[in-house]
């Protein structure tokens, strides 16, 4: 399993991105109609890496301010995507703490933002994982649920944001790394949570979509079986939308599913016959990006249109306006750029990697919903992660910590 979520991180930052920054129109080409680095090494600009242990505490001394003027329109535009979204205060992650050479068990940690803070753990979710526990904090801040196990099946657990009320909703979950594959997804409003179980009959087998009340604290209930399924999340009208596959090397249909009445809404058939690798949904719930086989797609649920775009899903951020991505690469350029879907922002390109040494990637795990912060990994020779949080405005890099995988970031904490 480890070596499941290594792959995953190198492919996800090895796909690529555009590098020069120009003013640009909206980031489509077709529309489809609907017809259904190592301590003690140097930053780019020569800033000194310092020595880091493994552990989860950042305090002032071990912030690095790595200057870089091109990097400042970048940060303007980001912000101004971003406008309007709530602040963050806190980065909840999974990560296992390595101290004084033993290794406890792997653990879901909260750091404060600010300019001198500490991780506090919030629970510890056993030694039986993965080097990392994908997890989704609920869009109301209160529930956090997290997949744990180092096989499939696996298990599906949900707890409060303090670690308290822990319970276990299903047994048979398959993979999930809480940003592109989806085997559980909460409702907008953090009352639902919806997830995939496998189910064979006779001589019948597909995935059922069950439904999830925390707050009531009842038993999931299943709401339809189907042959095939693959959770895309919750949309503004409060339907789950769910890729469809209907028959052998068909393509795959949106469909919308309402959980409580079980009723569904076939939006639009997919262009072609090939897998969706990855989905990332809109913060408005209105906007999808799905990449099926080596072609990015753009769904509106307004025109419920489906375009290609020049956009790689696999490391695209929306911005908390719904307007806009942030996209990186792992390749020689490492550029980072902001691209938009409504022409009224510039797309802009940088290299926003820590450091220029040779061997090392570099991706972003996620973005706050109020623009300032990134969290990032940078991967030594593929072997040490070691994952910082960026403050795009001062451009300071904040370890947080390191070790054989990047930390899991399964949500933002924000002001009431």
């Amino acid at each position: 399993m480890n070596q499941i979520f290594i792959l995953s991180i190198i492919a996800l930052i090895l796909s690529g991105c555009a590098a020069a920054a120009h003013e640009v129109q909206p980031a489509t080409i077709t529309t489809i109609p609907n017809e259904s680095t190592e301590s003690g090494k140097q930053f780019t600009d020569g800033t000194m890496v310092p020595t880091m242990s493994a552990s989860v505490s950042t305090t002032t001394s071990s912030v690095i301010t790595a200057t870089n003027t091109e990097r400042t329109p970048l940060a303007a535009i980001w912000r101004n995507a971003n406008q309007g979204g709530a602040e963050a205060t806190a980065l909840l992650y999974s990560a296992v703490n390595i101290t004084n050479g033993s290794t406890p068990p792997m653990a879901f940690w909260r750091l404060p933002l600010g300019a001198s803070s500490t991780a506090q753990q919030v629970m510890a979710v056993g030694s039986d994982s993965f080097t990392t526990v994908p997890g989704n904090l609920s869009p109301d801040s209160f529930w956090l649920a997290y997949m744990v196990g180092r096989d499939a099946p696996f298990t599906l657990r949900v707890a409060r944001v303090d670690g308290s009320d822990n319970r276990m909703v299903s047994q048979q979950i398959g993979l999930h790394d809480g940003t592109c594959i989806h085997t559980f997804a909460w409702s907008a409003t953090g009352d639902q949570l919806a997830f995939v179980e496998p189910w064979e009959e006779a001589d019948e087998f597909g995935q059922a979509l069950f439904v999830y009340h925390p707050h009531m604290a009842d038993t999931p209930r299943e709401v339809v079986r189907l042959a095939g399924a693959r959770l895309v999340g919750w949309d503004h009208e409060n339907r789950l939308l769910v890729l469809v596959a209907t028959a052998y090397q068909h393509p795959l249909e949106l469909v919308a599913f309402d959980m409580d009445t079980g009723t569904s809404e076939v939006l639009i058939q997919m262009p072609t016959n090939e897998t969706a690798f990855c989905t990332r949904m809109s913060p408005n719930r209105e906007r999808v990006l799905i990449q099926l086989g080596d072609h990015d797609y753009l769904y509106d649920a307004t025109t419920q249109q489906l375009t290609a775009v020049d956009v790689t899903t696999l490391t695209a951020l929306w911005s908390s306006d719904s307007t806009a991505v942030l996209e990186f690469s792992g390749d020689e350029d490492r550029a980072t750029r902001v691209v938009p879907f409504d022409g009224l922002h510039l797309e802009t390109a940088v290299d926003l990697a820590p450091t220029n040494e040779p061997g090392h990637l570099f991706g972003i795990l996620s973005a706050s919903p109020d623009g300032r912060y990134l969290v990032v990994c940078d991967t030594a020779d593929g072997q040490i992660h070691r994952s910082l949080l960026y403050t795009i405005d001062t451009q300071q890099w904040q370890p947080i910590t390191q070790g054989s995988a990047c930390i899991a970031v399964a949500g933002w904490l924000t002001a009431p």
